[in-house]
C-alpha cells in the first residue's frame, strides 16, 4: 500500500480488507484481560482502565458492525421505507 501523507494526516490510496468480526471480538476480549489485571482499588493507572474499556467496548461495537451490510443498516437507522 502506497500511503499519500498529508501533514497531520496520512491517506491511503488503496483500499484495504477491515477487520473480521471475530478479530474485533478477540481484541475487545483482550482489553477486558488487560483490565482484569488491574486492582481497580489500588491502581494509580485508573485513566488507563478507563481507556481500555472505552477500546473494548469499541472493538464490540465494531464486531456487531463487521456481520451488517450499509443497506441493513441504513434500514435501521431510517426505518423502513425511508
Amino acid at each position: 500500500m502506497s500511503p499519500l501523507t498529508i501533514l497531520p494526516f496520512t491517506v491511503f490510496t488503496e483500499r484495504t480488507e477491515m477487520p473480521s468480526s471475530l478479530t474485533h471480538k478477540q481484541q475487545a476480549q483482550h482489553n477486558e484481560e488487560f483490565i482484569a489485571s488491574f486492582d481497580l482499588d489500588a491502581t494509580p493507572y485508573l485513566d488507563w482502565v478507563v481507556t481500555a474499556i472505552f477500546y473494548a467496548a469499541l472493538h464490540f461495537v465494531d464486531s456487531y458492525l463487521a456481520t451488517k451490510t450499509l443497506t441493513s443498516l441504513l434500514l435501521s437507522i431510517g426505518g423502513e421505507g425511508s
